[in-house]
């Protein structure tokens, strides 16, 4: 904010808006409310055709169709799983490992 108010041509052109209102106020005040309804309704018209209108149709060029599907199928999958937590139970079971403990001499180990 601070490096936005030492740019000269904005405070130039702040200071000469500023200027303008305190004459309208002054000299011509209905003026002054009246310009400053037109600019809310110009202001609120804009805001709503932006919204409605033209943001949706560039959010929506915006998304990969590939991406859409995978986020279906993602969803359809995190579905079915929260559905059935006993099947989520039994793939987390491991097989047991097919490894035999061999006993070896004791006696020779290391001293």
């Amino acid at each position: 904010m601070q490096s936005f108010l030492k740019n000269p041509f904005v405070l130039i052109i702040s200071f000469l808006a500023v200027i303008g209102l305190g004459s309208q106020l002054i000299f011509n005040p209905s003026g002054l409310l009246l310009m400053l309804v037109i600019t809310a309704v110009i202001g609120v018209i804009l805001y709503f055709v932006l919204t409605r209108f033209i943001r949706p149709q560039v959010q929506g060029q915006r998304v990969d169709p590939n991406y859409k599907r995978a986020l279906k199928q993602d969803k359809q999958r995190r579905k079915t799983n929260n559905k059935n937590p006993d099947a989520v139970s039994v793939k987390k079971k491991r097989n047991p490992t097919h490894l035999k403990v061999v006993n070896g001499k004791k006696k020779n180990a290391r001293r």
